[in-house]
């Protein structure tokens, strides 16, 4: 057993072949040859059985606390789940700045699948159907609410609240106003014969 050559009396890693990119050779030593600095894990190590300190904040925590890595059955993440979930958000909100468009298109297939349960090209054919314009008052660029931030559609879908059925496209205005009034045809000849 050969030991570091800074005099710490710790064994030195024996290299069982060569790579120069590295800078060891089959038979040499691959640390602590020239002063020995602990590595990550071994300055890490938990001091109690059932716990694992995460490598990103430094804190002991117990084993519960950190993912499963799908890589490797029974082993665990270096990262706490909390840790793990904010370098993900992380990731993510700098993969959304790098790619606006497909994250922006990504954004509106998922809503619109998810909400309606349908897709974008489905969305373009009731659009063409409608002739490109609100199927109520037939403007051609709705106007959004005061305030309000587009989705990334032209139009809001009308749909049935109760059975889910989907109406047709409909600008902001005429949206929500069918939507104040409840959805009920009643009061929407009522308050028509009273702006008559």
């Amino acid at each position: 057993m050969k030991l570091c050559e800074c005099g710490c009396g710790q064994p030195a890693a024996i290299a069982k072949s060569s790579d120069r990119n590295r800078g060891y050779f089959k038979g040499q030593p691959t640390r602590f040859a020239k002063g020995h600095r602990p590595g990550r894990r071994a300055a890490r190590a938990a001091s109690r059985p059932g716990f694992k300190v995460c490598v990103n904040c430094d804190a002991e925590k117990p084993v519960a606390d950190f993912p499963l890595d799908p890589q490797r059955p029974g082993r665990l993440y270096s990262y706490c789940k909390v840790c793990k979930a904010a370098l993900m958000r992380a990731a993510t909100k700098r993969w959304r700045e790098r790619h606006p468009d497909f994250a922006r298109r990504r954004d509106r297939e998922h809503y619109l699948r998810k909400t309606y349960g349908m897709t974008v090209e489905e969305y373009e054919r009731l659009l063409v159907a409608q002739g490109g314009c609100c199927a109520i008052c037939g403007c051609m660029e709705p106007a959004l609410p005061r305030g309000a931030k587009s989705s990334g559609l032209t139009f809001a879908i009308d749909h049935d609240h109760r059975t889910g059925r989907i109406r047709g496209l409909l600008c902001s205005p005429c949206n929500l106003a069918i939507g104040n009034l409840g959805d009920d045809p009643q009061r929407v000849r009522r308050a028509a014969e009273y702006l008559e």
